[in-house]
């Protein structure tokens, strides 16, 4: 398997290349920026790239956008210093594989490097499998509380507590940008919330995400 890995710290650059020193692979490019792991992607078309999320010039966000747009063949796994909700759900949303938080314990992120790189699919009871899984689900685990919504609006409402756009939700729930303003603002009247901000307060209370 040919591997980028782009990360600008040269700690985790060397750190990966230990990890998966062991492991089938071939590193064949390292990275510092978001325009060069374009660049490298487009014109050496690798198996995996092992993404961060933070460049100085742009976001792995971004970078995930773009290859979705260009219908890149290449596999994408994050791997990042950041372990926040909102940025494992806008992995999966934009085509990620997989959402490594670098404070791992070695022995499971090289576990879990191993299993992305045999092609298997993230662990059932990893991050991101649980992620997707919450974004998926139509009917909530302790039916409607609190408010009258149906459970297209309780998913909807998953996906904005999770700090996610009305473009994202769209994208991950395959419906219209209209659908999705429908939804909102039934929501926030349905629940009496003034913003989006008190939506996603409600819902972390109502223990939905």
């Amino acid at each position: 398997m040919r591997i980028i890995v782009a990360d600008d710290h040269e700690v985790t650059r060397r750190g990966v290349n230990v990890l998966l020193a062991d492991l089938p692979v071939d590193i064949i490019a390292e990275t510092t920026t978001g325009s060069e792991t374009l660049t490298k992607v487009s014109s050496l078309s690798p198996d995996l790239l092992l993404l961060e999320v933070r460049f100085p010039d742009m976001d792995g966000f971004q970078i995930l956008r773009q290859l979705s747009q260009d219908n890149s063949p290449t596999a994408v796994a994050v791997l990042s210093t950041y372990e926040y909700p909102t940025y494992i759900a806008r992995s999966i949303i934009w085509g990620a594989r997989d959402y490594l938080p670098k404070a791992m314990p070695t022995r499971d992120l090289k576990d879990a490097l191993a299993r992305f790189t045999a092609g298997e699919p993230a662990h059932p009871d990893s991050l991101f499998a649980r992620y997707q899984s919450l974004l998926a689900r139509r009917r909530d685990r302790g039916g409607l509380r609190g408010a009258d919504l149906t459970y297209r609006e309780f998913q909807l409402l998953r996906h904005i507590a999770l700090g996610l756009s009305n473009h994202e939700i769209t994208r991950s729930l395959g419906i219209s940008i209209e659908t999705v303003k429908e939804h909102v603002q039934n929501i926030l009247r349905k629940t009496d919330a003034s913003d989006r901000t008190q939506l996603a307060v409600w819902a972390t209370q109502e223990e939905l995400v």
